[in-house]
């Protein structure tokens, strides 16, 4: 007859199964030690890189001198298109100014004019139509006050 446990009884004659040596009781059990870990590393910022040499036979880069005037134009560009138009026309005036002024003495026109002078534009364009609608609609008031009163 089988049976139904898996444990063996080492008591047992009939247990074909062969029995381990019984081991004495160790009196000192081993001590659990945690396992070495490295020690982290004290962070070192790497050195810093010297600057690129420059090309063999390059000039230092020249600076636009007509950069420190582009404030101006560019302020007025851009209240051009928050308050009223007639700051566009002084704008797109200095603007044009500033441009014909760098191309005469070689030097391209700088960026921030060209934006200031856009931004001249675009807000004196916003300006007129304001004008115009203003005209328009205060012509309209007239004409319909003016048959009302018949």
């Amino acid at each position: 007859m089988a049976r139904l446990s898996d444990a063996s009884d080492p008591s047992d004659p009939n247990d074909p199964s062969p029995t381990a040596p019984q081991t004495p009781w160790d009196p000192q059990p081993q001590q659990w030690q945690e396992p070495q870990q490295p020690q982290p590393q004290q962070w070192q910022q790497p050195p810093a890189a010297p600057y690129p040499a420059p090309y063999a036979g390059s000039q230092p880069m020249a600076v636009n001198p007509f950069d420190s005037e582009t404030t101006v134009v560019l302020v007025f560009g851009i209240l051009s298109l928050v308050t009223c138009g007639l700051l566009g026309i002084v704008a797109w005036v200095q603007g044009n100014s500033l441009k014909k002024r760098a191309e005469a003495a070689g030097w391209p026109e700088p960026s921030m004019g060209k934006v200031g002078r856009i931004l001249g534009i675009v807000g004196t364009c916003i300006g007129a139509f304001q004008l115009l609608f203003i005209a328009a609609y205060a012509v309209f008031f007239i004409a319909v006050a003016a048959g009302s009163s018949m």
